[in-house]
């Protein structure tokens, strides 16, 4: 694909929550082209378009299409249909999604939703906003407002602790053993999967494997010199087999397969 992508960074008080606001000027007139396989990607995003976007479930083969809505965090890979490209998206970090939303987190695991279904009502007119208004630079400084709005509002509801067990899983890439994190800050391991469960929508063990196997898949091998075994060691499967497996699940590809192809539509995250 040859497109121009853009993205920006929120303003500093929602630098936690939000990792940028995006945009890009792709549009397809082969048919061929218009489907791409969607993989996790560690994101949350709200996507603004006029133009109907189709999702399939690669394994269950269950289809949305909607305009403008929230992509879920994904833990399976599904089928994205579009010919060209969202008006704007908002990215936003899992571990800061909690406090920007009122919406129960294990109700967006792979679904896309409707945007007055996760935020309030006036998420429509800072849509209208968006589409009548032609500069990027209002455009990104609407969504500022909007959310830090959000933001103020619940500030006093954020959960540090849940904020530095997800950070913590994150930093070490999916690799720390739960048990080594309810040492380390002294707690028991179920209050480590109820915070998740509540505040991210999925186990710790299981936001541990996306991290895991999405971190390896953006620094995997680039050419035959570099090995897909020692990436599986060094990223802690225990054997090429098992890793092949875990990437499978993710992606429905093998790793020799999904690092060689073109990522269309998440080219800025995988190449």
């Amino acid at each position: 694909m040859n497109w121009q992508y853009h993205e920006v960074k929120p303003s500093p008080v929602l630098q936690e929550f939000i990792d940028c606001y995006w945009w890009e000027d792709y549009f397809d007139t082969l048919q061929e082209h218009k489907l791409h396989l969607v993989v996790p990607d560690n994101s949350i995003e709200l996507i603004f378009t006029e133009n109907p976007i189709r999702r399939k479930d690669i394994s269950s083969l269950e289809e949305s299409t909607q305009n403008s809505h929230l992509s879920g965090l994904k833990t399976k890979p599904q089928h994205c249909f579009l010919q060209k490209s969202p008006l704007m998206g908002v990215r936003f970090k899992p571990k800061g999604f909690y406090l920007l939303t009122d919406l129960k987190h294990s109700e967006t695991i792979d679904q896309s939703l409707a945007p007055t279904n996760c935020f309030s009502k006036d998420i429509r007119l800072l849509e209208e906003h968006l589409f009548t208004t032609p500069d990027s630079y209002m455009r990104n400084q609407f969504l500022n407002d909007f959310f830090e709005n959000i933001f103020l509002k619940n500030s006093n509801k954020r959960d540090l602790l849940f904020e530095k067990l997800a950070a913590e899983i994150e930093t070490n890439l999916g690799m720390l053993p739960i048990s080594e994190m309810a040492f380390k800050y002294n707690i028991s391991i179920k209050t480590i999967e109820r915070k998740l469960n509540e505040k991210l929508g999925i186990t710790p063990k299981k936001y541990s494997k996306l991290v895991r196997i999405i971190h390896c898949l953006q620094n995997g091998p680039k050419n035959s010199n570099q090995s897909l075994t020692g990436l599986a060691y060094q990223y802690g499967f225990a054997d090429q087999s098992h890793f092949i497996k875990e990437v499978k699940s993710i992606t429905s590809v093998a790793p020799s397969t999904f690092l060689k192809m073109d990522h269309g539509i998440q080219s800025p995250t995988f190449s």
